[in-house]
């Protein structure tokens, strides 16, 4: 028997050919997401990872929590994710700076540096990220699987709102406004 391994490689769009590929020692990658040359994606089990866009070459890497199940967010030079937080909810404070005790913190809404991975500030909220944190203008919008609506600010993280709309889907932005799918217990 041989240890499992595996690899994330970069493609070239025109042609075809692999530009890059590297070990990740890691499963089930989430969508990439790039911005200024960074290539940031999650793995299932644990780790948010940023590379170098035209080599592969590995620029930082957070062990974060099992499981990883959304794809990250790139904004105004931060990456934002959420891991599940077991055990250690007291540890990131102001949960309740908001949401008054009216939600049950179970994962941590991160924002790193994208170019060091610094963190730059950690949240609470009440569940995992549906699809991913959705970045317009300066805000940060996340839908929780519990199908709470969240609003921080990108670069403080400040809670604007947390809201219980009973959420299905992430938000999506247009000229017009935004639009949420939610949960109906009409039957028709």
């Amino acid at each position: 028997s041989h240890p499992d391994f595996f690899l994330y490689f970069c493609f070239d769009a025109k042609n075809g050919e692999k530009v890059w590929g590297m070990d990740l020692d890691d499963d089930g990658p989430s969508s990439s997401v790039v911005e200024d040359g960074i290539v940031v994606f999650n793995t299932e089990s644990c780790t948010i990872f940023a590379c170098d866009q035209q080599t592969g070459e590995q620029l930082w890497s957070h062990y974060l929590g099992d499981p990883l199940m959304s794809t990250p967010t790139i904004a105004n030079g931060l990456v934002y994710t959420a891991f599940p937080a077991y055990g250690a909810w007291s540890s990131v404070p102001n949960f309740g700076e908001i949401t008054k005790g009216k939600f049950n913190p179970s994962h941590v809404l991160i924002a790193l540096d994208l170019k060091t991975g610094v963190i730059k500030w950690e949240k609470w909220i009440d569940g995992d990220i549906i699809m991913a944190p959705v970045a317009n203008e300066d805000k940060l919008h996340v839908v929780s699987f519990p199908g709470t609506y969240f609003v921080l600010d990108q670069q403080t993280g400040e809670f604007e709102k947390a809201e219980r709309l009973r959420g299905t889907s992430a938000p999506v932005f247009s000229k017009n406004g935004m639009v949420i799918s939610r949960r109906s217990d009409a039957i028709g």
